[in-house]
């Protein structure tokens, strides 16, 4: 996901703001941003890595450890 520029400058901001004296309303303002940035991010690089439940990663990823788990016996 990084290798988007809009993360990738939400992440420095993150960073920077968790790096100084952040107020509530910074803090409620970056996480309005990444939730807005998350519900509308959209990758087809996962979609190469096999079907990603976007309301699930823990599952997607499990079942792609699990995928190459069996791949390699």
């Amino acid at each position: 996901m990084l290798h988007n520029k809009e993360a990738s400058q939400l992440a420095v901001k993150s960073i920077e703001l968790l790096n100084s004296d952040a107020t509530p309303k910074q803090i409620d303002s970056i996480r309005k941003d990444w939730a807005n940035f998350i519900t509308t991010y959209d990758d087809p690089f996962l979609k190469i890595l096999g079907e990603v439940d976007t309301k699930n990663l823990k599952d997607s990823i499990d079942n792609l450890s699990n995928k190459t788990t069996s791949s390699s016996s």
